[in-house]
């Protein structure tokens, strides 16, 4: 399992074409933050904090207004709905974190009439439903904080619309609202909500499909133009991986802001499990078109490499991803008897390695006495490991109980490793200078070529010795 903890910072005033190229008739929108959406998630916790504030002024050894009977309506209750009144009783004068809920409830019943054009995507459910039970395996978790700014200095700050001043105003209001008489950060739990692709980034959407946020790449990588959540979100439409999103905001108090940072934070926690054995599926068998099924198959691929190497190229498979997906020569417990009595330089450990891997890559070792012997079926493809010269490209992956074999090359997924013991051969692709001749004519003495040994011999006055004759002509 993977676990990633990402901070960014959005600003407000930042325009669609900020994370994606300009299109004609493409609607403005503020893709950071939809700031109505998230002020009528908050219009429920209103109350609650007020109950809270009015239990901290009683812990402070501040009186507090007599609990109203059945019949008597509450005088702050009162209070709160008429806020004009000048002649009310003093014990129950709100404080004024108690009037949040009349600031919120003012600022949304006074919003601007112009309406945010955000894109609609469908929602993320599964196309395929599986039968039978499904197993799940958490894979990853993701935890994105995002702190939001206002910076009039900005490009986008200056071509904002209008209404944008006032939303933000209205934003800031509340957020002060709910810090104010705060200590310490406090959070609150939004509960659940939906994940949604929208052209290679990934938006925060409320149960009814509304878009709320944009979340941040993972990293600043300017080659990584697509958010990994992308491809998970296809696997999940093919019924492949379950993902789920909690949100919360953190408020805070004054003077833990720097400039032009707005008090609150924003949190979510994105959680992705394989399903299994759906993971297993080949999207062909649901796809008639070789065009979906290969699209599934790459997100696939994409999130394998991904979580389970990191250090391959995440892109399409091209020459730099081969490259990435290399390896050194694994290490074996052979590499002291690689070396040739015939051979009178000594090899280096790194060369003993990597003959001990072109020995194997022609299904032979070496046993402890240094005779070339069959590779013994515990080091075969049965075995599956990650030194197993047999299964190159393959990794093993373990998920909680569940395990399964991902090549990282083609994105094949299979539930036991392949049967490769016919396949031999092999490239020794390394930087020149190394020692390949020198590692191959090890090869050569080690494992000379079966049932051959031509009787016709020259003698080499350069090399001092008699050459024995590689192909014997016949007219």
């Amino acid at each position: 399992m993977r676990t990633i903890n990402t901070q960014a910072s959005h600003g407000l005033s930042s325009l669609p074409n900020m994370f994606w190229k300009t299109k004609p008739g493409r609607p403005i929108f503020r893709p950071t933050l939809n700031i109505r959406e998230i002020l009528h998630l908050l219009r429920p916790y209103a109350s609650t904090q007020e109950d809270r504030d009015q239990d901290t002024h009683l812990k402070d050894g501040k009186k507090r207004a007599p609990s109203p009977s059945v019949n008597q309506p509450s005088p702050k209750r009162a209070k709160i709905v008429d806020t004009d009144t000048p002649e009310a009783d003093p014990v129950a004068e709100p404080s004024a974190t108690s009037s949040l809920a009349v600031l919120l409830n003012e600022c949304l019943d006074s919003w601007p009439e112009v309406v945010h054009a955000y894109p609609s995507t469908s929602s993320a459910a599964s196309k395929h439903r599986h039968s039978g039970y499904q197993r799940s395996a958490l894979a990853y978790v993701r935890i994105d904080t995002i702190r939001y700014t206002v910076d009039t200095a900005t490009a986008g700050a200056l071509h904002r619309p209008p209404h944008w001043v006032e939303e933000e105003a209205n934003l800031r209001n509340v957020m002060e609202a709910f810090s104010r008489g705060c200590s310490e950060p406090r959070a609150i739990g939004l509960g659940f909500v939906k994940l949604h692709a929208f052209e290679g980034r990934v938006y925060v959407a409320s149960k009814a499909d509304e878009w709320l946020l944009l979340l941040p790449l993972e990293s600043d990588n300017v080659a990584e133009c697509e958010d990994i959540l992308c491809s998970f979100l296809i696997a999940e439409k093919e019924g492949q991986v379950n993902t789920s999103a909690k949100l919360s905001i953190t408020v805070y108090p004054q003077g833990m802001s720097a400039d032009g940072e707005l008090p609150f934070s924003i949190q979510v926690e994105t959680s992705c499990k394989f399903l299994y054995p759906a993971i297993l599926e080949d999207p062909a068998n649901r796809h008639k078109g070789k065009t979906a099924a290969a699209h599934v198959r790459e997100a696939v691929r994409r999130v394998h490499n991904y979580l389970y190497t990191p250090e391959a190229h995440l892109g399409t498979v091209d020459i730099p991803f081969f490259y990435a997906s290399l390896k050194p020569a694994p290490f074996t417990d052979v590499e002291e008897r690689v070396q040739p009595r015939a051979l009178v330089p000594k090899l280096l450990p790194f060369q003993r390695r990597s003959v001990a891997w072109l020995l194997a890559r022609e299904g032979v070792t070496l046993n402890p006495q240094g005779e070339i012997v069959p590779l013994p079926v515990s080091f075969s493809a049965a075995e599956g490991d990650a030194q197993n010269p047999m299964l190159f490209f393959w990794k093993k992956v373990v998920e909680g109980n569940e395990t399964w074999y991902f090549n990282c090359l083609s994105g094949e997924i299979a539930e036991a490793p392949p049967r490769v013991e016919d396949v031999f051969g092999g490239i020794l692709a390394e930087e020149p200078g190394l020692g390949k001749t020198l590692e191959t004519i090890s090869l050569i003495l080690l494992h000379p070529a079966p049932h051959r040994n031509p009787s016709v011999t020259r003698w080499d006055p350069i090399a001092a010795l008699d050459v024995k004759q590689v192909k014997v002509r016949t007219s």
